[in-house]
């Protein structure tokens, strides 16, 4: 049986498309109170997924992403825009 976080993570992201990927700006930075720009994957509804470093939101975190085909792919912190 599934919990209330499972629940509710379901509810929120199944279904959901990721319409664009970008990292954040310095003023959306600033605006967290954290050090450096976490990637932002924006979604079909309005929404935004941000990895923060743990569940207080001290700062940006990583992504891992994992592919089918046993690829690793690890998305960083502190990407700045151009980079």
């Amino acid at each position: 049986m599934a919990g209330r976080w499972h629940k509710a993570a379901r509810a929120a992201l199944v279904g959901r498309r990721i319409t664009a990927v970008r990292w954040m700006s310095e003023a959306e930075v600033e605006a967290f109170g954290w050090n450096d720009p976490a990637i932002v994957m924006e979604l079909d509804d309005g929404g935004v997924l941000i990895p923060q470093m743990d569940d207080e939101g001290n700062d940006a975190g990583a992504l891992l992403q994992l592919t089918k085909a046993g690829d690793e792919h690890l998305w960083p912190v502190g990407v700045k825009e151009g980079e």
